[in-house]
C-alpha cells in the first residue's frame, strides 16, 4: 500500500523476498516487512520486479467472474463466444495469485475522474488510452485477437458496455475464463499467456478503454510462434523466454 506521508517521498511494503530484487532505500517494518522509498525521478510502480496489489485494487468486483474451460480446446475454438463454463469456479483471489489485478470503476461516464482510477494511473504511469469499439473493428481482428500470445508490457483494460472474455493460463497450462462486464477493469501481466473475444450475450455491442504508458512496448507475441509453428525470430523467441521467466519468478515471490 501507499504511504505518502513519510517525508513526502512515496514508499512501498514489501516482503524481504522482494526487497531481494530492490536496491532501493528502505527501512524495516513490523512483522518482518520492510518500506521502501521510491526515487523522486520518474518511476513508476509498473517497473518494480513484482506485481504491486495496494488498496486500489479488489479482490471483491461485482462484474467479474472465472471458471476453468474444458480440456478440450477444441470445442471452445469452435463456438469462442459461448460461455464455456464447467462450473470449476476460480475466484478473484486465485486470479490475484496469478497476477491479475482487478478494480471496478464506479461512474463510466466521468470516468477520468474516478479517484481510484486516478491513483492506479498515476503509480503505474498510465498517460494515454484508446478505445475499441465492436461496430468499428477491421475484418479478422476479433480472430487476432483470440489466438494465445503474451505482451511485455501488462495489460489494463475496461468495458464501457457489452461483455467479455479474457482468458488466461494458470501455473499448470490451464485455460481460466474471466468474464467481466462494464465497469470491470482487469490488469493481465506481462508474461501471461491469454486471449480475448467478446461474449455472445454482448451480440456485436462491446465499447473498451485500453490505457497505456507513455511509450508502451505494444507488441504480441504469439505462443503458435514461439513453439515453432508460425514464422518467428530468434529475437522474439528470446524476448518471450524473458518475459515469461519474470513473470514465474513473480509468481515465486508472491507466494
Amino acid at each position: 500500500m501507499i504511504d505518502s506521508n513519510f517525508n513526502g517521498q512515496r514508499t512501498q511494503v514489501v516482503t524481504p523476498l522482494q526487497l531481494r530484487f530492490l536496491t532501493l532505500p528502505h527501512r524495516r517494518c513490523p512483522r518482518g516487512l520492510f518500506l521502501i522509498i521510491l526515487p523522486r525521478t520518474p518511476y513508476h510502480l509498473s517497473q518494480l520486479p513484482y506485481p504491486v496489489i495496494s488498496m486500489s485494487f479488489s479482490t471483491d468486483v461485482p462484474k467479474l467472474t472465472a471458471w476453468f474451460l474444458p480440456e478440450d480446446d477444441d470445442t471452445v475454438q469452435r463456438a469462442p463466444a459461448l460461455p464455456h463454463d464447467t462450473g470449476k469456479k476460480v475466484s478473484q483471489k486465485e486470479l490475484a495469485k496469478l497476477g491479475v489485478l482487478a478494480t471496478e470503476v464506479k461512474s463510466l461516464e466521468a470516468w477520468e475522474q474516478d479517484t481510484n482510477l486516478d491513483q492506479i494511473r498515476k503509480d503505474r504511469g498510465y498517460t494515454t488510452y484508446d478505445t475499441v469499439d465492436s461496430h468499428n473493428l477491421p475484418k479478422g481482428t476479433q480472430v487476432k485477437f483470440f489466438t494465445e500470445h503474451l505482451h511485455t508490457d501488462e495489460e489494463i483494460r475496461f468495458l464501457g458496455r457489452g461483455s467479455a472474455y479474457f482468458d488466461i493460463r494458470d501455473t499448470k497450462d490451464k485455460w481460466i475464463r474471466i468474464k467481466i462486464g462494464p465497469g470491470a477493469l482487469i490488469i493481465l501481466p506481462a508474461g501471461l499467456w491469454h486471449r480475448f473475444h467478446i461474449a455472445q450475450e454482448a451480440g456485436s455491442d462491446i465499447l473498451v478503454y485500453r490505457l497505456f504508458t507513455t511509450n508502451p512496448q505494444w507488441k504480441s507475441y504469439p505462443r503458435r510462434g514461439v513453439n515453432g509453428n508460425m514464422a518467428v525470430t530468434n529475437e522474439d523467441s528470446a524476448t518471450v523466454q524473458l518475459v515469461r521467466e519474470r513473470y514465474l519468478q513473480q509468481l515465486q515471490v508472491q507466494a
